[in-house]
């Protein structure tokens, strides 16, 4: 083998791929800037996330010490917030006591376990009867037993401290671990029940000479999760496989597309398929049903192999959950939109290509286009309405989401405007294709070379009103 001609010819090949002005942008300029953006993007929805709006349902709110308050005018204190500014993202609903409720504490926190979170409601939070005496009286014994302790050993923790102070049933917090907003809620009800605490300690203990450092916290907090074990994963589900799912559509739809009509142009095959009788609508339609063909058999090979190696793995690991069958079901279902959506889309970006590298040359802004339509819906704030519904992809990625993570009614409420959007943007994308092809002048352009440069430079001195001649690459 002769190396220096295979150097010659990497060399050729290299130069011929380096003066194509597209790829180097495609390769160079978009990674540079994609990244950064994408990275102010998660920054920027942590951001959101952390400052998401809460609804928690508050019981028992009458069995609180008020020295110092945790609750006043139905909100909690903003000195517990954190933030105080942020007051306004925790709205609490408070239950007033009823005959029905049990009056021991036990039968109490049971009676509350056994009633499920309503669906406005991120989080639930009870007190358990005599809570306020409960703690008072742990406050006496701790000072009782710190007086009576040897004076060397009062500065250190005893036994008797490292333990919740007031006997079961704890205070408890109530979520569902299949919504994100759900345990975002949980989060911050703990870290507010952790800074009351803390200047509960220090205003009921401290006060009376015993240090913070030999001073439990007066309960420690109970957490029960109203999601049942086998479907506690599925908001992780809902996330990955729409996600997927919407990936695996666009990529089955464009490979076709860009071998359909730009390889068609390349190999002098589109003429000859214009003169058949078939009319310009008829050729459109068998390339559309072929391409969505190709991309509903990408989506079902992808999810029958995951599928499969998912079982095998999950098999191996009993720690995590199997997802359920259902998720199998809403994915068929949603498969036939989102593949015909993206068929159309991608059958008009590739007529409009004039190469099949001006056509993978488009894949990379459109993935870029979709991108947010996609992963902001995943977002645990970014909750399904009317107004998202008409919001074309986001809409469909929404519903999806709500049915594996089994809020079916509020998905069905809201398919219909989802499916409506669906359908006129797929209608849309075939007219706007089939104009494509009724344009002669886009679908037989030649496959020139566009120099950005050029056309900037034209673009100021015409800007000038400069009619001077310009030298182009190909004088």
């Amino acid at each position: 083998m002769n190396w220096s001609r295979a150097r010659s010819i990497f060399y050729r090949e290299f130069l011929s791929q380096m003066r194509d002005r597209r790829m180097v942008l495609l390769y160079t300029i978009v990674p540079v800037f994609l990244y950064p953006i994408m990275g102010l993007m998660v920054f920027q929805m942590g951001n959101f996330i952390r400052r998401s709006a809460i609804t928690v349902q508050v019981v028992g709110a009458e069995n609180l010490p008020q020295d110092p308050p945790l609750i006043q005018d139905g909100k909690f204190i903003p000195e517990f917030l954190g933030d105080p500014e942020e007051a306004y993202l925790v709205t609490l609903q408070i239950v007033e006591p009823t005959e029905e409720e049990p009056e021991a504490p036990k039968p109490f926190m049971e009676h509350w376990k056994a009633i499920p979170i309503p669906t406005e409601v991120n989080a639930r939070l009870v007190f358990p009867p005599r809570m306020a005496e409960n703690m008072n009286e742990a406050r006496e014994q701790v000072w009782e037993d710190y007086r009576n302790q040897p004076e060397a050993e009062k500065p250190v923790r005893t036994p008797i401290f490292e333990e919740s102070l007031i006997p079961d049933p704890q205070p408890t917090i109530q979520y569902r671990s299949s919504e994100d907003i759900s345990q975002t809620a949980r989060q911050r009800l703990t870290d507010i029940l952790e800074r009351w605490t803390s200047v509960y300690t220090r205003r009921k203990l401290q006060d009376e000479g015993v240090p913070y450092k030999a001073a439990a916290p007066p309960f420690r907090l109970a957490i029960f999760d109203q999601v049942e074990p086998g479907s506690q994963r599925s908001g992780l589900w809902a996330k990955i496989f729409p996600f997927l799912m919407i990936v695996w559509g666009l990529t089955g739809a464009f490979q076709p597309a860009v071998d359909l009509v730009p390889g068609e142009k390349e190999r002098g095959t589109l003429e000859t398929l214009l003169c058949s009788p078939a009319s310009r609508r008829e050729i459109v339609w068998g390339k559309l049903l072929t391409i969505f063909a190709f991309s509903i058999f990408t989506v079902l090979v992808n999810l029958i192999s995951m599928g499969l190696t998912g079982a095998l793995i999950l098999a191996l690991l009993p720690q995590l959950d199997i997802p359920s069958p259902w998720i199998a079901l809403w994915l068929a279902l949603s498969i036939g939109p989102v593949c015909a959506l993206f068929s159309a889309l991608c059958l008009g970006i590739a007529t409009f290509a004039r190469s099949t590298a001006e056509g993978h040359f488009y894949m990379m802004p459109l993935f870029v286009l979709l991108l947010p339509l996609v992963a902001v819906p995943l977002l645990p704030t970014y909750q399904l309405d009317w107004t998202q519904s008409f919001v074309p992809i986001a809409g469909l990625v929404l519903v999806l989401r709500y049915l594996i993570e089994g809020q079916i009614e509020v998905a069905l409420q809201y398919l219909g405007p989802v499916l409506l959007v669906t359908g006129i943007a797929t209608w849309l994308a075939i007219r706007w294709a089939i104009r494509q092809f009724d344009r002669e002048d886009i679908l037989f352009r030649e496959a020139e070379q566009v120099d950005p440069i050029y056309l900037v430079k034209r673009w100021w001195n015409n800007l000038r009103g400069d009619r001077s001649p310009q030298s182009t690459e190909s004088s």
